[in-house]
C-alpha cells in the first residue's frame, strides 16, 4: 500500500519506470519463497489528509479525498486478507499545502 515511489514514478521522465519499481523486485524475491504479493499503489496519495490542489485539477474527475491513503486502506486490505502489510507512504504528507493541514487538524 503506498504512494507514487511505489508505483514507480520516474524523475527522470514522466511516467512508470519498471526498473526502479521496488514492488516488483520484491515481488520476485517473494515468489521465490512461495508468497503471494498484492499491490496498491496509487500517485498523490497522502497518508491521512485530503489534497485539494491533486485533486479535480491534476486528475480531472477525481475528488481531494481520493488520495487519502486512510479512506482507502480498509477496503485494500479486506479485499485481500493479506497475513502482513508493507506501507510505504509519506512522501506526499511532506508537501507544504498538507503539512498546513496536517497543524490545523485534530490527531488522527
Amino acid at each position: 500500500f503506498g504512494d507514487c515511489l511505489t508505483w514507480g514514478m520516474s524523475h527522470q521522465f514522466f511516467g512508470k519506470d519498471n526498473n526502479c519499481h521496488w514492488p516488483s523486485h520484491l515481488r520476485e524475491r517473494l515468489l521465490s519463497k512461495g508468497f503471494r504479493m498484492v499491490e496498491s499503489s496509487m500517485i498523490s496519495r497522502t497518508t491521512a489528509y485530503d489534497d485539494p490542489e491533486v485533486g479535480d485539477f491534476e486528475f480531472p474527475g477525481s475528488n481531494d479525498f481520493d488520495f487519502n491513503g486512510r479512506f482507502h486502506f480498509g477496503t485494500v486490505f479486506s479485499s485481500h486478507s493479506p497475513n502482513w502489510v508493507i506501507i510505504m507512504l509519506g512522501t506526499h504528507d511532506l508537501k507544504k499545502r498538507i503539512r498546513d493541514v496536517a497543524r490545523c487538524q485534530k490527531p488522527l
